[in-house]
């Protein structure tokens, strides 16, 4: 079993870490669908040689089953999708563990550590966030992708590329992953490919991450839009859904690795 394990909530983040899970070869573990085949499919192919090598599982949960658990604070189905991602790595104790970072731009993102501190309680490994996209408080919808919020930025951990490196994340990017590319949209894609050439992570949190000046909790003002237009019927909130999601999951699984220990 590979020292490291990547938990990524959607197929399609590992572009954050394309050189760094080239060098590594992880395990890799996506816990939900992302909304369909065709995404899962364009990981496949992204990762085929780690595919090959049996090294990448999907769980398929469909995400809006992850959408679903957040409304309803149901955290035995989380706590369900955590004993999976658990018994992937089955009796291997990982060195580091990387997941996606808390960046309140996407609920079902932040999951991902929740999940990771409840699948790994006793783990003596090294957990990383990996900055994916977060909305910053500049005036209009601005989102920076690749990069943690300048407030945590003092922390961050780099790999800087090679230029041949970055030249093959990009033409990686732009070739398997048109879903991504469509969604982020032209301005986006251009920072993703110039940010790609020096991949971040920064030290996972323990306590339940909070906004950080400059970052917006996005989901809460976005589903309050989508809710007045009539698209939605209930919207995901920090404070009443995901803070105590993170907690149950979080300090139940800290709880249950001292019993183990």
């Amino acid at each position: 079993m590979p020292r490291q394990i990547m938990v990524f909530s959607h197929p399609n983040h590992e572009i954050a870490l394309w050189a760094g899970i080239r060098a590594l070869r992880p395990v890799i573990v996506f816990l939900t669908d992302g909304g369909g085949e065709d995404r899962m499919s364009q990981s496949r192919r992204g990762l085929a040689p780690l595919v090959d090598a049996g090294l990448v599982h999907f769980l398929a949960h469909p995400e809006a089953a992850f959408y679903a658990a957040l409304l309803r604070c149901d955290v035995p189905y989380l706590r369900s999708v955590a004993d999976q991602v658990a018994a992937i790595a089955g009796s291997a104790d990982p060195d580091e563990i990387y997941c996606d970072s808390v960046e309140f731009y996407n609920p079902v993102h932040d999951l991902s550590l929740p999940i990771v501190r409840a699948a790994f309680p006793a783990t003596g490994a090294r957990v990383f966030e990996v900055p994916l996209m977060h909305q910053t408080s500049a005036a209009g919808e601005r989102c920076e992708v690749l990069r943690a919020p300048e407030a945590l930025t003092p922390l961050a951990l780099w790999r800087d590329l090679s230029h041949a490196e970055a030249q093959s994340k990009a033409q990686n990017f732009l070739s398997h992953y048109s879903i991504l590319v469509e969604h982020l949209g032209p301005a986006a894609v251009e920072r993703a490919i110039r940010h790609g050439s020096r991949e971040q992570v920064i030290p996972a949190r323990i306590s339940l991450p909070a906004p950080v000046p400059g970052q917006v909790i996005r989901y809460e003002w976005r589903g309050e839009l989508l809710k007045q237009r009539g698209e939605v019927d209930e919207i995901i909130q920090y404070r009443r859904h995901f803070a105590p999601i993170f907690d149950a999951l979080t300090w139940a699984g800290a709880t249950q690795g001292l019993a183990a220990a």
